[in-house]
């Protein structure tokens, strides 16, 4: 505000005027009668959208009738822009696959006192968010706190960029990125690879993951040797088994971990080891890995049946096969058969032994078990061939298992899960999940293919269930027809008709299906006597 009055003789009847659009003098017209007769004016300013800066003007108030008429006043507005300021000019994180990395923090705030700023925070990859999404800061003191989140359990390993930006309307530096680099290790600590092995008795199997060491027979020597066209190292059941390096703090106690192999199996026995740390004599003691028929143990032992589990009849003899074990860290076990999960179970958490019960440090065994002493148990040797085994930090997601066994399959015989073998629109995948030929393409060969049957709801395994129109109905009076057709729960279909079997038209709106029959009624006026329907699962 100001005021204006009058300071020599007469009356002052004055107006006042500005030459700036940003700004507004009111009241804009005054009478002052004596030096002790003031007006006050008030000035206001609208500097939105101004540039940053320095800007002038100036107020003038005019009366012909006064000496110094007209008078000015000069305005001076500076104008300040917020900057953003980040407490991370570059975020890095790293883990295992299979994990979910830990949240950060970011820290944000205005680098200018005395200019507020709202701005939003945006992330341009899917694995990565942000809370809260936005936010205000009015100086360098007002430093607001914000979470990054990172769901990285599905990616695979290996480097992952992506950017978080910072956008302030009125900022400066607007907007400002953030690029964060998210490296993925695969924990991979045990590697054994037979296929490059000479034939002939294996000395010593040497271990190409991160923990090093080798592995040694104990007692019997295993032999390497071509088995259904893959080098492979075949134990006997009997004293055949290699002891390899101490098993690290990384997968004991309650460490999530993973294991996968390639193993040929002529006959399947109840239990058959393939691998294992830890030792009997302790309820989740232990982590085994068989290859066997018990649906109980066949597939894993923890030292206690309450967290074993067994392959769900899924087990096979006489091929390759891809068997994989996952740990969550948590209390959850899941297996994998040439990469689609067959069981899972939840537990107690493990707490995997690192010693015998003497004190000496326990070795990651294979072909056997450590008993509590720390000696070898020959009661549950495995009777098979292995190719391939690998032992994880981490647990890997199921995306992380199937990919590894697509990468390998072809190598060992088998179909990737990802392959449509029949035609059918079914992967391998889904085909050996749902129990269908994977090598037909119309498994209970009622004319449909599997594909179009789990499309439409019907059972592709079951030669009585079929999509197939059920009755019909129609009102010439009302024009109203009835159409009940077989279908399943969750299942969207929509009716069409047509007066010529060439052009289709949508009778109605789609139809949310139920299980068993679905009926729809709708109201289509019938041209000439006649018309064709007929049911097609929404897309």
């Amino acid at each position: 505000t100001f005021t204006i009055s009058n300071s020599g003789i007469g009356d002052l009847g004055y107006s006042v005027s500005d030459n700036a659009p940003w700004l507004a003098i009111t009241p804009v017209v005054g009478n002052s009668t004596a030096i002790d007769d003031p007006t006050e004016h008030t000035v206001s300013f609208s500097s939105t959208g101004l540039a940053a800066g320095t800007h002038q003007a100036t107020i003038t108030v005019s009366d012909p009738a006064a000496d110094n008429s007209p008078f000015t006043i000069p305005v001076t507005l500076d104008v300040l822009q917020p900057t953003i300021e980040v407490g991370s000019a570059s975020i890095g994180v790293t883990a295992l696959e299979g994990q979910n990395v830990e949240n950060r923090t970011l820290e944000i705030w205005n680098g200018t006192a005395g200019a507020g700023m709202d701005y939003t925070i945006a992330s341009d990859v899917s694995w990565m968010g942000v809370t809260p999404d936005s936010g205000t800061s009015s100086g360098p003191a007002d430093v607001q706190s914000h979470t990054i989140t990172f769901a990285s359990s599905g990616l695979f390993s290996g480097v992952h960029q992506g950017n978080l930006t910072v956008t302030a309307a009125s900022g400066a530096n607007s907007p400002k990125t953030i690029p964060v680099t998210l490296t993925l290790s695969d924990g991979l600590i045990v590697s054994l690879d037979s296929r490059n092995l000479p034939a002939g008795p294996v000395p010593v199997w040497a271990n190409a993951g991160s923990l090093g060491g080798n592995f040694a027979p104990q007692i019997d020597m295993p032999v390497a040797g071509d088995v259904a066209g893959i080098r492979a190292v075949t134990l006997d059941g009997l004293n055949d088994w290699f002891v390899g390096p101490t098993a690290p703090a990384s997968i004991l106690g309650n460490e999530p971990h993973t294991l996968l192999a390639w193993v040929y199996n002529p006959v399947v026995s109840n239990i058959e080891v393939v691998a294992s740390w830890g030792r009997k004599g302790a309820d989740g003691g232990l982590v085994s890995v068989n290859h066997g028929a018990g649906n109980s143990i066949g597939a894993v032992e923890h030292g206690g049946s309450a967290s074993a589990l067994g392959w769900a009849d899924r087990e096979e003899e006489g091929i390759w096969t891809h068997i994989a074990y996952t740990y969550d860290g948590v209390g959850r076990s899941t297996v994998f058969v040439n990469g689609a999960e067959v069981d899972a179970r939840d537990h107690d958490p493990l707490v995997v032994l690192g010693t015998a019960t003497g004190g000496n440090p326990l070795p990651i065994v294979i072909g056997t078990q450590n008993e509590s002493n720390g000696t070898r148990s020959s009661g549950v040797a495995g009777s098979l061939s292995i190719a391939v085994l690998k032992i994880h930090e981490g647990s890997l997601g199921a995306a992380a298992i199937q990919e590894r066994f697509n990468r390998e399959a072809a190598a060992f015989g088998r179909i990737p899960a990802n392959s449509d073998y029949d035609s059918d629109g079914l992967t391998y995948l889904q085909e050996t999940t749902l129990g269908t030929d994977p090598d037909k393409a119309d498994t209970d060969r009622d004319g449909v293919g599997d594909g179009d049957e789990v499309a439409a709801g019907s059972d592709p395994l079951d030669l009585g269930s079929r999509f197939e129109i059920v009755s019909f109905t129609h009102d010439g009076d009302t024009s109203t027809s009835e159409l009940t057709w077989t279908s399943s729960e969750g299942v969207t279909y929509q009716v069409k008709f047509s007066d010529d079997l060439k052009n289709w038209s949508n009778a109605g709106t789609p139809v949310s299906g139920e299980a068993g029959t679905t009926t729809a009624t709708f109201t289509e006026p019938i041209n000439g006597g006649r018309r064709f329907y007929r049911v097609q699962v929404a897309p």
